[in-house]
């Protein structure tokens, strides 16, 4: 190109010298050409810029369009992806096509790295405790081309092992290889299966090192989201997932209810070092609004997104928080001799893929954590729990416990305050006093303010005493939401009683948002108050009461706390032997009937449909 110019340029200085020598020596010749010259173009190009200036106006006048200049073609911009999330279930092969096409539109990569969740725990078997990969002498995995300068960088640093039959079998990677040779066949890959105990840091690491190499890479999550539940319960836990996902909220991708959290936190690292925090929204959907079937083993939720610098406008906002609610834990007695029987985690183990997955997890501890328990006898009202149940607890994801209730005491005030020192030393949150309503017992977190109280005792805590409290927090907070437990109300009743509902109106009227309700041992009704909630009683959680098919049935209450608006899941249970879990479809549409009966009118569509959607 510079050789070209520098020809042109030599030709413009010849010709100029040439004109020169020619009028210095034929000055007359020259004069004449001059002359004609200037008689022929100047009138001409007079004449010229008149017709065209009257076809302008005529043009103007008939409004017709001037075509005599073809159409210039705006140039778009290319977006450039650095790495992205997409499903591997082929149930939602419309989202993954989408995926690759927006891909292969914009700029490809050079090499695709493909994360993988470990399906058949094929790291248990391996000595190889790193990660998983294929043999450095790879060229071609199913009929692509291996960046095997990648993978000889990682076997080099000693990051990775070889097993090719696992990575043959592993379809968190295979199913996702027709779309890549399909889209994008030019593109080299590396696959990569991340163990489930792996560490988030040594994976980050990793990261660090490839992107320190120089090498220009994509980094793709193979990753399906909400495992084994019912839609509405799988799509309460995208709320977090999605939204911890797009933030890079680090400390949180360890309780996602996904497949592989791992995988996303290291599509989001390489987005956050490549300074790529922009996203574009690929598609969301889950397995039951796909195949348009309930499958009562449960569904899987799908969502797809890619990362780039490149600013990509009108994304969707994923900011939604999360809190789950449950009813009385009582783990003594009949529920501790089937732990023995079975394990600590047995009275959770049906229901722990609920548990996962959300921001806060609030429960009522009915009982004091000691460490020396009394055995009070089988049929004791008294109760008092192992330390070792800690455990059971952290497994179960429970945060926050309401420790105002009329069990709290019962190993006097020393239990409470051994409960209070263990739960505490285990990273578990708590409020209330069974006697007290100071603010002293409240916990905050984040805009969220939680009030724990117990009305069961007659002589503590007057209605007026838990109004003012409630009025006094809410003045100081104004920009908070206001939740407040009570253990309260008649025992087996399933209507609340005058007095529950008095303190209700008056605790809404003193600036609470909702109100959460335990004690009776079974549900009680909801209603609807000057825009707000009250959960009377959300019924028994874990417990050893059989005689009646009211004591075994309780309800968890999944939060969603947007902006404009509050949504509230209703997750109706059904508990055996202490074991409580998710009703089936038919069972809850029946519990979710009988209970909009009780309920206010205005909330009874929306009871019966599982979700109570209140503006803020």
């Amino acid at each position: 190109m510079r050789k070209s110019k520098n020809k042109h340029q030599i030709k413009i200085a010849s010709l100029a010298i040439f004109c020169y020598d020619y009028i210095m020596k034929k000055r007359f010749y020259a004069i004449l050409i001059i002359i004609s010259f200037l008689a022929v173009i100047v009138p001409g190009t007079v004449a010229f810029y008149f017709f065209q200036t009257s076809a302008k106006q005529s043009a103007s006048a008939n409004n017709f369009k001037l075509t005599s200049f073809p159409k210039v073609t705006p140039i778009i911009k290319k977006i450039e992806y650095v790495s992205g999330v997409v499903p591997h279930h082929l149930v939602a092969e419309k989202i993954i096509r989408k995926f690759f096409l927006e891909i292969s539109q914009n700029v490809k990569p050079e090499t695709i790295i493909i994360l993988s969740p470990d399906h058949f725990k094929v790291a248990n078997f391996s000595a190889q405790k790193g990660l998983i990969s294929l043999a450095p002498e790879t060229a071609e995995f199913n009929e692509l081309a291996v960046d095997k300068e990648l993978l000889a960088f990682l076997y080099y640093k000693k990051l990775i092992g070889a097993n090719n039959s696992a990575l043959a079998l592993e379809h968190g990677i295979t199913n996702l290889l027709p779309y890549i040779k399909q889209y994008l066949p030019e593109t080299k890959i590396l696959s990569l299966v991340i163990p489930q105990d792996y560490s988030i840091n040594d994976l980050q690491k990793i990261i660090d090192d490839l992107f320190l190499s120089g090498e220009k890479f994509f980094i793709l999550a193979s990753t399906d989201f909400s495992h084994y539940l019912l839609e509405e319960a799988a799509s309460f836990h995208d709320v977090k997932s999605a939204r911890v996902l797009v933030n890079f909220e680090e400390e949180e991708f360890s309780n996602l209810e996904v497949d592989c959290p791992l995988c996303l936190v290291g599509t989001r690292y390489l987005a956050k070092l490549q300074q790529a925090e922009n996203y574009k929204f690929i598609g969301q959907a889950n397995s039951a609004d796909l195949v348009k079937t309930i499958d009562e083993e449960g569904t899987t939720s799908y969502l797809s997104l890619l990362f780039s610098q490149d600013i990509i406008a009108n994304q969707p906002k994923f900011i939604g928080q999360t809190v789950l609610f449950a009813g009385d834990i009582m783990l003594d007695r009949g529920v501790e001799e089937l732990m023995m029987k079975n394990s600590i985690y047995y009275p959770f183990e049906k229901i722990s893929n609920l548990l996962r997955g959300t921001d806060l997890v609030v429960g009522n501890l009915e009982g004091p954590i000691v460490k020396t328990p009394k055995d009070f006898g089988p049929h004791s009202l008294e109760f008092n729990f192992s330390q070792e149940v800690l455990a059971a607890l952290k497994y179960a994801k429970f945060n926050l416990f309401s420790l105002a209730n009329n069990h709290i005491l019962n190993r006097n005030q020393q239990g409470l305050i051994e409960t209070k020192e263990l739960l505490s030393q285990n990273n578990f949150y708590f409020m209330g006093d069974p006697i007290d309503c100071s603010a002293k017992d409240i916990y905050k977190i984040d805009n969220l303010i939680f009030i724990a109280l117990n009305k069961t005792f007659p002589a503590n805590c007057s209605d007026q005493q838990i109004a003012d409290l409630v009025g006094n927090v809410r003045q100081e907070n104004p920009n908070h939401l206001l939740v407040v437990n009570l253990h309260w109300g008649t025992e087996y009743q399933t209507v609340n009683s005058a007095a529950q509902k008095q303190l209700a109106h008056l605790i809404i009227d003193q600036g609470a948002d909702l109100i959460i309700g335990h004690h009776p041992h079974v549900v009680q009704n909801v209603e609807e108050y000057n825009g707000k909630l009250i959960f009377y009683s959300l019924g028994n959680f874990i417990f050893d009461q059989y005689f009646k098919k009211e004591v075994q049935q309780g309800l968890a209450v999944g939060w969603e706390i947007y902006p404009q608006k509050y949504i509230f899941n209703l997750f109706p249970l059904q508990s055996k032997l202490s074991q409580p879990d998710l009703m089936s479809a038919q069972e809850k549409a029946e519990f979710l009937a009988e209970l909009s009966k009780n309920s206010s009118p205005s909330l009874e569509a929306q009871i019966k449909s599982g979700k109570i959607e209140v503006n803020r």
